[in-house]
């Protein structure tokens, strides 16, 4: 799954991951991770933090475009879009946690997620770059986390960035809407 190029970025960014994926895959095996299993993150801004999401779950990211209001939603949910007539809901996870604020601007992507059956968009602020990282390479949960963070963040790399857990975020009861009109 490599839609690099559907990922709606600068030159300069599409550049540095091509040129940091060439300088992995000229590296002798074994020897650049010592063993390890790595796993590739997509990180992007949320108000003041840096977040990521494993590139399995990522089918891709699109700019935030004509964004229609869903009725009788969770305030988490902020409408759908329309990518390729298929009509996609999206969630601000700023809301869901419970992050302040910063307003929606020109700038906001939408990253388009994948698991399973499901399938949704995730509001970020800017989409950064693309992450190697090992497991060893996560750290536990912040302790002061609680409620939706600590049951959807797998961890924090050691750069400080806030590892998402999508399959727990999918999961999590409020992400299941059941309204009668």
């Amino acid at each position: 799954m490599d839609k690099l190029f559907d990922m709606h970025l600068t030159d300069e960014q599409v550049q540095n991951v091509l040129t940091t994926r060439a300088t992995v895959l000229a590296q002798t095996p074994g020897l650049a991770d010592e063993g390890r299993t790595l796993a590739q993150y997509v990180t992007f801004d949320l108000g003041s933090e840096r977040y990521a999401v494993d590139v399995a779950f990522i089918e891709e990211i699109q700019p935030l475009k004509e964004l229609t209001l869903i009725p009788c939603t969770p305030d988490f949910v902020v409408g759908a879009v329309n990518i390729r007539g298929g009509i996609l809901p999206v969630i601000d996870v700023k809301k869901f946690f419970g992050i302040p604020e910063a307003g929606i601007a020109d700038l906001n992507k939408v990253l388009v997620i994948r698991i399973g059956e499901m399938h949704f968009g995730i509001l970020a602020d800017t989409v950064e770059e693309v992450l190697d990282l090992a497991d060893e390479d996560i750290e536990p949960q912040l302790a002061t986390l609680s409620g939706a963070q600590e049951e959807s963040i797998k961890g924090v790399s050691k750069s400080r960035v806030i590892i998402l857990d999508i399959e727990a975020l999918v999961n999590d009861r409020r992400m299941i809407i059941h309204q009668d009109i």
